[in-house]
């Protein structure tokens, strides 16, 4: 793979899932709950932009473990197109949309740039995946010439304690991380075309839903 991202991704499937899936020790539940609640809030607020729209098309990128899928097909998506190239991410989000039984999901195993899609879609999320971007530019462009109506994204805080601790930690496993302040989000939207957008804040991270 050779690409330090993709590479810890395909690593860390497993026990990233695990924090979706809650499948790890009462300790490490405590701690999730704790600590990463700001990554079930993203979620929640992803769901009520797609309840936002009839039956939406979606664009997920950057997919991960696929945990997203069974709320958003359940919010009404009519179809989910996910970009996801971490061979073990893909693995786990396949398993997971057979004991799921969910319809109408087709994975790209492939990263969001060179991934080829030929159709724009209603709503493109990326969430959790501008913590690795170093030039966002070239990919929120893409996102917006493929967003219809919504563009969702969560991008992590810069200058907060736990940011620096997770940058060090993440730097330790040879996996770099990137952090915004709010001003700098506004410009990357605004310079990826995107008109009007919306912007939260919550835990540790900035919540945008931005329209074409």
């Amino acid at each position: 793979m050779n690409d330090p991202v993709i590479d810890h991704f395909h690593n860390t499937a497993i026990s990233f899932d695990s924090i979706y899936s809650g499948k790890k020790s009462p300790i490490g539940r405590y701690l999730d709950r704790l600590l990463r609640w700001d990554m079930i809030e993203r979620l929640k607020k992803t769901i009520e932009v797609v309840q936002s729209f009839k039956d939406p098309s979606i664009i997920d990128i950057g997919a991960g473990s696929g945990r997203f899928f069974q709320p958003m097909l359940q919010a009404g998506a009519r179809k989910i197109t996910a970009v996801e190239p971490a061979e073990n991410m893909v693995k786990v989000a396949i398993q997971l949309i057979k004991e799921q039984k969910l319809m109408d999901v087709e994975i790209i195993p492939d990263s969001w740039l060179n991934s080829e899609i030929s159709e724009v879609h209603d709503v493109v999320i990326a969430i959790g995946f501008f913590d690795y971007i170093e030039n966002c530019i070239p990919s929120l462009k893409k996102a917006h010439s493929f967003t219809k109506k919504a563009f969702v994204a969560s991008f992590p805080k810069s200058g907060t304690i736990r940011s620096r601790i997770r940058k060090a930690r993440l730097d330790m496993k040879s996996c770099p991380t990137y952090y915004y302040s709010k001003s700098q989000v506004i410009q990357l939207v605004k310079d990826a075309g995107f008109k009007k957008w919306e912007i939260s804040s919550f835990g540790q991270l900035f919540f945008v839903v931005g329209n074409p």
